[in-house]
């Protein structure tokens, strides 16, 4: 993900995202500063949208949430973090369906594939790709 929207994530969460203390970024304030969104832009509304909800959660239920990583794996939006209860692991498990249908690069409708690898990309994204990894 890029830096303006990597950025604007850690701004509008600055304790949602936190790295784990094993890396060394400590627990106070400016440890999410290290924190690396380890997928593409194209997805930078599901991951707001989902964040959003997930504070939203844990304001009401008293929780303490740590998300450690964000990252595609297999192709599609996966999340590590901690204090997570039934209803965010859903709320995680929708973000992930949602993914499978919008192109991590451009944000367009798109379709989970395997070339190489599984990924999920819009038809010219998908050509794109195809023709770099061919």
């Amino acid at each position: 993900m890029n830096l303006e929207n990597s950025q604007r994530l850690l701004s509008d969460f600055p304790r949602l995202f936190r790295l784990p203390p094993a890396y060394g970024a400590g627990e106070g304030e400016g440890a999410g500063e290290h924190f690396v969104f380890e997928c593409g832009d194209g997805w930078i509304e599901v991951v707001h949208a989902v964040s959003r909800r997930i504070v939203a959660h844990a304001e009401e239920q008293g929780l303490y949430i740590v998300i450690h990583q964000v990252r595609e794996e297999f192709g599609v939006l996966r999340f590590r973090m901690e204090g997570a209860d039934a209803v965010i692991f859903r709320l995680l498990e929708n973000a992930e369906m949602v993914s499978a249908g919008i192109c991590e690069v451009c944000g367009a409708p798109g379709m989970l594939f395997t070339h190489g690898g599984w990924r999920v990309r819009c038809d010219l994204h998908r050509r794109l790709w195809g023709e770099r990894n061919d």
